[in-house]
């Protein structure tokens, strides 16, 4: 949803009012959008991890303080986020390699 009659080449200040606004509501509709995506991927809380790999929050919190899973989690202050989807990529993973062995 870019304002096609902008050019990205000009200064800000050689902007018009008109063009300026178009630019921060396409940047205002972008951070919205990311967001959306981003709230829909992260899950919060030890305690919810544990629940969907069906183990205790004891070895929620080993793999939350395991370096194999880095990607697939965050800590923002003293609670920690996690992506399903990632944490679920890497345990198919690490199965396959010890059925593999």
């Amino acid at each position: 949803m870019q304002s096609e009659n902008i050019s990205l080449n000009k200064k800000i200040k050689e902007l018009t009012v008109k063009e300026f606004f178009g630019l921060l509501n396409d940047w205002s509709f972008q951070q919205r959008e990311t967001a959306k995506e981003e709230s829909e991927e992260w899950e919060k809380g030890v305690v919810t991890l544990s629940k969907h790999l069906k183990c205790s929050s004891t070895t929620a919190y080993r793999y939350v303080h395991d370096e194999m899973f880095a990607d697939a989690v965050r800590k923002v202050g003293g609670t920690y986020y996690f992506n399903w989807k990632k944490v679920s990529d890497i345990l198919s993973r690490k199965k396959k390699r010890h059925a593999i062995r």
